[in-house]
C-alpha cells in the first residue's frame, strides 16, 4: 500500500449494505477487488449483524492511501457508514460518531469545511454515496459550529 502523506479531504460513504461489516467489507475489497486490506479508513456500525451501533472501527491505516475515491485516494481520509442509505437513514448514533470523527479529524489535519465531502459530491462520481437519506449540508453545518 502506498503512503498517504498530504490529507487534504475527509470523504464519506456507505457500504450499501445493512447487514455489513468491517471484516466483510475486508474480505470483499481483498477477494473480489486485490486489495491489500479493507478500502476504508473508518467504518461506524448501525447495530444490525456484527457491529455495534454508533461504534467507530479503526480499518486501513491512516498512513496508507485509502482504496474509496478514485482520483483522491492520495488525498483524502475515508469513513463509511455501515448500511444502504438510499433506503433508509442513518442512526442517531451514527450520524453522532461520524460528526464526532469527522470534527476531530478536521482538526487534526486542517482541513477546511468545504473539504469534508459526501463521495457523489467529487468530480467525475456519479454514485448516491454516501445516500439520499446522508445530508452533507447539515454535517458541515454542525462540523462548522463544533470547529468555532
Amino acid at each position: 500500500m502506498d503512503k498517504l502523506e498530504n490529507i487534504e479531504y475527509l470523504v464519506v460513504h456507505h457500504t450499501g449494505r445493512k447487514y455489513d461489516s468491517p471484516t466483510f467489507v475486508k474480505l470483499r475489497h481483498k477477494l473480489l477487488r486485490g486489495w491489500e486490506n479493507n478500502g476504508y479508513h473508518y467504518m461506524i456500525g448501525n447495530g444490525a449483524l456484527f457491529t455495534e451501533e454508533g461504534e467507530l472501527y479503526a480499518c486501513r491505516p491512516e498512513y496508507y492511501q485509502g482504496a474509496h475515491t478514485k482520483g483522491y485516494n492520495d488525498k483524502s481520509l475515508s469513513v463509511s457508514l455501515i448500511g444502504n442509505y438510499d433506503k433508509a437513514a442513518p442512526t442517531n448514533e451514527q450520524l453522532i460518531t461520524l460528526c464526532g470523527v469527522l470534527t476531530n479529524k478536521a482538526r487534526e489535519y486542517n482541513i477546511s469545511i468545504e473539504k469534508i465531502v459526501g463521495h457523489n459530491e467529487l468530480n467525475n462520481h456519479e454514485k448516491t454515496c454516501p445516500g439520499k437519506n446522508i445530508d452533507m449540508n447539515q454535517i458541515r453545518d454542525i462540523i462548522s459550529t463544533r470547529l468555532k
